[in-house]
């Protein structure tokens, strides 16, 4: 992750994301992919250099950077694509 901070003091958070596809696929949605702030606070990116989106086959990978805007450099980032249900990856920064 990288992150840079902004005239107003928050931190632009860059998270480069390589999603890596077990048997049999893997839909990936950047969409579904958020930060979770040490605050519990939600945030979703604001910007993505690559289109995370579609299905990544058994064996493939898809790569790209997310850029969020949060207030804070810690939190976990989380991939939730059942919006009714638990995520199903998260990683602590």
């Amino acid at each position: 992750m990288t992150a840079r901070c902004r005239r107003d003091g928050r931190l632009i958070l860059g998270a480069s994301v390589v999603a890596v596809a077990a048997y049999p696929a893997l839909e990936l949605l950047w969409l579904a992919i958020l930060l979770r702030a040490d605050n519990g606070t939600s945030y979703d990116a604001v910007e993505n250099d690559n289109d995370l989106f579609g299905t990544v086959n058994a064996g493939n990978s898809m790569t790209g950077q997310l850029y969020f805007d949060l207030p804070s450099i810690h939190g976990e980032l989380v991939y939730a694509p059942n919006y009714d249900g638990a995520p199903i990856a998260q990683w602590s920064f």
